[in-house]
């Protein structure tokens, strides 16, 4: 008995836990998605974080098949937030988004991020060799898939002046490399799934002038044939933008 009670607090914790678990389960549909055909359609929404004032407020975006579109605006004003939504990561209070004019309500969201290759600010890579940072994306990759995406990513250079080429081990967050490596690094790992849809998410704000014009180059030798989206602060990233 006094055992069942001094276990009483670590339970309820876990019952705890549970519970707050469950309430935060993604939702999700189960219309497949592999390809966009036509177009992204953010319609009049609106969207706050619990219940207070809203982010974005009624907002209506077009992105067509192909198109580059850029993102600008100052800290805080949403640029973000809509990424997330565009991903399923969170759900408008008011309006709709879109693909191929389907609800992404009704879409299975894990079908739908597979379309999509995304590159955040600060590029995130495992303490592991840089093949498996790579492959991680794709694991049953060929070798010319990785040659590929590495070429298109402005990364092949680098790699090859590397004393351990792929076997090198990056450490943690990929701190034996540069950060400007390591983001065109996490370029060629988006790139490796043959992404429909490429969402950088500030991806060159820290980057020095260099490495911003070879993930700037790569990114204009895939305008027309990947959506892309760029949420961006400097206009020299975005010049080539719809």
């Amino acid at each position: 008995k006094n055992e069942f009670f001094a276990s009483q607090p670590s339970f309820d914790q876990i019952y705890s836990l549970k519970e707050e678990s469950d309430k935060a389960k993604e939702s999700t549909g189960v219309v497949s998605v592999d390809s966009l055909n036509e177009s992204i359609q953010v319609k009049n929404l609106t969207f706050s974080y619990d219940n207070s004032e809203a982010i974005l407020d009624n907002i209506s975006v077009s992105i067509n098949k192909g198109d580059m579109i850029a993102i600008v605006g100052p800290s805080g004003s949403g640029k973000s937030t809509l990424i997330d939504l565009i991903m399923g990561f969170q759900n408008p209070l008011k309006g709709s988004i879109l693909i191929d004019n389907q609800d992404l309500k009704t879409i299975d969201l894990h079908a739908w991020r597979e379309v999509i290759g995304y590159i955040p600010q600060q590029p995130f890579l495992f303490n592991a060799s840089l093949m498996d940072n790579l492959i991680w994306a794709k694991e049953n990759a060929s070798n010319e898939d990785i040659e590929k995406a590495c070429d298109l990513a402005n990364a092949t250079e680098f790699i090859s002046q590397l004393d351990d080429g792929f076997d090198t081990i990056l450490g943690e967050r990929g701190v034996k490399i540069s950060g400007g490596q390591a983001q065109r690094l996490c370029l060629a790992r988006a790139l490796l799934k043959d992404p429909k849809i490429l969402i950088l998410d500030e991806a060159t704000s820290s980057l020095d002038s260099h490495s911003e014009k070879m993930i700037q180059s790569s990114i204009e030798y895939l305008s027309g044939s990947t959506t892309i989206i760029s949420v961006a602060h400097r206009l020299s990233t975005i010049r080539q933008a719809n």
